[in-house]
C-alpha cells in the first residue's frame, strides 16, 4: 500500500517547512532545551500567572504523585522540532541547555562546515563531549581549550561524558590521538572513519545544515528520543566527518546527582516503555519506505535481546579490567585503555569493540 506521505518530515506533528538551507543566513544555531526537571517550583510558578488553563495544570504537577506522570508526558521532540522554527541560520545543533563548548567554539566550527559542508550535501561535523569537574571548569572562566581538558584527564578531574556508567552512548574512537594531536587555531577534519553499523546506543554530538531530519514526535521522554534521530541520519545517508580539537562538555560537582534523579529516571522510563515498542517499529518502517539503500549500513532501531546482552558484556568487561588492572590508569593521562584489551569476537553476530569501535 503506498504511502500518502511523499516526504518523511510529512509524518511529524509539528508542521515545518522544507527549508532551503540556500535561502538561510550563513550562521550556526545552537538550538538547546531542558529538562522536564528543570521545570522547578519557581518557574512553574511564574507559569502559573499566564492563564487559567496553566494554572490547573500546574497545581496537579505539584503533587508529588503527580510529578512522575507530567515528567512522563514532557513533549521533548516536539520542542525540540518547535525550536527549529525560530532558527533563521543555514546551519544547526543541539544541545541541552546546560552544555558549555570549548574556548572558540563557535568561530571555530562555523569555518569549518563552511567547508565541508556545503548545501546539498549529507556531511555532518562529529565533536565529542565529556563532564568537567565544575570548579576546575569555572577557574578557567568556562574557556576550556584541548590543553586544559587534557591536563584535567591526567588527574582524573574531567573524563568522556557518562564513561563511568553508559560508555556506548558517549564515546567517541581515538581519544588518546585526538587529545596528544597539536591543537590549531584553525582545526580541521580529524582522521577517523566513522562506522555506526554497530552501535544502536550511540548519542552522537553533530551539527549540519538546517535540512537534517525532524526529531521523531512520538518518541515519549527518557526513552530513545535521543537515540532515534542518530538512527535517522544513519538511514538518510550522512557522513559524519570528526572535526579536531572542539569538544562541548557538562560540569559536575562532587555531590552532584543531576537534575533528574535516578529513582524519577527509572520511573519515567517504566511509565513510557511500552508505548517506545510500537514507535520504534513505525519508525523502521518509516526508515525502509524512506531510506531502503541504507538499511545494511545502520543500526537496527528495533533493539534485540543480543544488544542488550552485548551491551551488559561491555559494562561488565569494563568494570572486571578497572578492578584487575588498578596499575594501569583506566581512563586518565589520556591512555586509551580499552583499546589495549578489545576488540573481542563475535558476540550474536556483531562485533564488538570497547574505545576502538
Amino acid at each position: 500500500m503506498a504511502s500518502v506521505f511523499d516526504h518523511p518530515n510529512d509524518f511529524h506533528l509539528t508542521s515545518i517547512p522544507r527549508d532551503d538551507p540556500q535561502a538561510f543566513e550563513d550562521d550556526l544555531t545552537v538550538l538547546t532545551h531542558s529538562s522536564a526537571s528543570a521545570l522547578d517550583e519557581v518557574y512553574l510558578s511564574k507559569l502559573e500567572n499566564t492563564c487559567e488553563e496553566s494554572e490547573l495544570q500546574l497545581q496537579e504537577v505539584k503533587r508529588p504523585s503527580k510529578k512522575d506522570i507530567f515528567y512522563a508526558t514532557y513533549p521533548i521532540n516536539t520542542v525540540r522540532n518547535v525550536a527549529r522554527l525560530f532558527s533563521s541560520s543555514r546551519y544547526i545543533a543541539f544541545a541541552d541547555s546546560d552544555y558549555l563548548f570549548s574556548s572558540g567554539f563557535y568561530e571555530k566550527i562555523l569555518a569549518i562546515l563552511r567547508g565541508y559542508v556545503p548545501v546539498g550535501s549529507t556531511n555532518a561535523l562529529l565533536y565529542r563531549i565529556f563532564e568537567v569537574e565544575e570548579k576546575d571548569s569555572r577557574s578557567r572562566n568556562h574557556q576550556m581549550t584541548k590543553e586544559d581538558l587534557r591536563a584535567l584527564i591526567a588527574v582524573n578531574k574531567a573524563r568522556v561524558f557518562h564513561e563511568k556508567h553508559w560508555p556506548q552512548g558517549h564515546t567517541v574512537p581515538r581519544l588518546t590521538g585526538w587529545l596528544t594531536a597539536p591543537e590549531s587555531e584553525r582545526p580541521g577534519l580529524f582522521d577517523l572513519n566513522i562506522s555506526l553499523k554497530h552501535r544502536p546506543f550511540w548519542e552522537f554530538q553533530f551539527t549540519g545544515l538546517r535540512d537534517i531530519p525532524l526529531f521523531d514526535e512520538n518518541f515519549p521522554y527518557r526513552v530513545d528520543n535521543n537515540l532515534e534521530l542518530r538512527w535517522e541520519v544513519c538511514r538518510a545517508g550522512y557522513r559524519l566527518l570528526p572535526i579536531e580539537d572542539l569538544f562541548v562538555y557538562h560540569t559536575l560537582s562532587k555531590d552532584d546527582k543531576g537534575k533528574d534523579s535516578n529513582k524519577r529516571k527509572d520511573a519515567i522510563k517504566r511509565k513510557n516503555y511500552g508505548r517506545t515498542v510500537k514507535v520504534k517499529k513505525a519508525l523502521k518502517e518509516r526508515m525502509d519506505e524512506f531510506y531502503p539503500n541504507t538499511k545494511s549500513e545502520c543500526p537496527d532501531n528495533i533493539i534485540k535481546w543480543s544488544h542488550v546482552i552485548i551491551m551488559l558484556l561491555q559494562n561488565i568487561t569494563t568494570n572486571i579490567l578497572k578492578k584487575c588492572n588498578k596499575s594501569t590508569k583506566f581512563g586518565k593521562n589520556g591512555t586509551d585503555q580499552r583499546k589495549r584489551y578489545g576488540p573481542i569476537y563475535p558476540i550474536f553476530g556483531t562485533r564488538i569493540f570497547f574505545r576502538n569501535l
